[in-house]
């Protein structure tokens, strides 16, 4: 997995207008995202990330914006 194909949960909150991470963490739990694991980043604590791809699918769902997961 290229780094451009993944996002931090930070800024995927952010493309979405979500509040923060724990909003993502919570549409990953829901399935609604992919979690994967970012190796190339040396702090494993920052390693989480979600996939462009289901990010931007839940851009065009309506997900953008929306709260409450």
């Amino acid at each position: 997995m290229s780094p451009d194909e993944v996002l931090g949960l930070t800024e995927a909150a952010r493309r979405l207008g979500l509040g923060g991470a724990n909003s993502v963490a919570s549409l990953i739990k829901h399935g609604d995202l992919r979690y994967v694991r970012g190796t190339y980043e040396p702090n494993p604590r920052k390693q989480g990330r979600v996939l462009v791809a289901d990010v931007d699918r839940e851009l065009k769902r309506g997900r953008g914006a929306r709260t409450g997961g």
